[in-house]
């Protein structure tokens, strides 16, 4: 997998994820819900850490924690679940998380700029998907094609 910022850039990997979870917990590890819960005082002072947000995490569940997160990975188990969509937007509007949300999983280019509008700010992208198809997807993504069909139509 690829990692890319919302201008469709390589950017280096600087996190572990929670498949690679190492104990004890040291800095820069993505950490499952029920890992975070377990953390002692001085365990959760350890900077800088990440939340991980499988598909039907709600916000609820992650409120607790994210004054102590840099990152919050959603996941996306397909193409077609929408859940990722909603829990970022929450993330942004409700919580006013400011970190990094980052997105894993099933994505095609065709969501890039509703990840974008949603309030992602990366990408782990799949083999099938080169960065190259996200940056044609930002170019394609004009104003005019954003305007009413009626009005797109009437242009032709």
């Amino acid at each position: 997998m690829v990692l890319v910022n919302k201008a469709a850039e390589e950017i280096p990997e600087t996190w572990s994820y929670p498949e690679d979870l190492v104990s004890p917990v040291v800095a820069n590890q993505i950490l499952s819900l029920s890992v975070m819960e377990k953390l002692d005082k001085k365990q959760s002072l350890i900077q800088p850490l990440g939340l991980y947000a499988p598909a039907g995490t709600v916000i609820d569940e992650l409120l607790p924690y994210i004054h102590l997160v840099s990152v919050i990975l959603i996941d996306f188990p397909k193409f077609r679940d929408g859940r990722g969509f909603t829990l970022a937007r929450n993330l942004r509007q409700q919580a006013n998380f400011q970190q990094d949300i980052r997105a894993r999983g099933h994505l095609i280019p065709d969501q890039f700029p509703a990840l974008l509008k949603c309030g992602f700010t990366s990408f782990l992208l799949p083999k099938e998907h080169p960065p190259e198809q996200l940056l044609a997807m930002l170019q394609n993504n004009t104003v005019e094609k954003k305007q009413p069909l009626l009005i797109r139509l009437l242009k032709k």
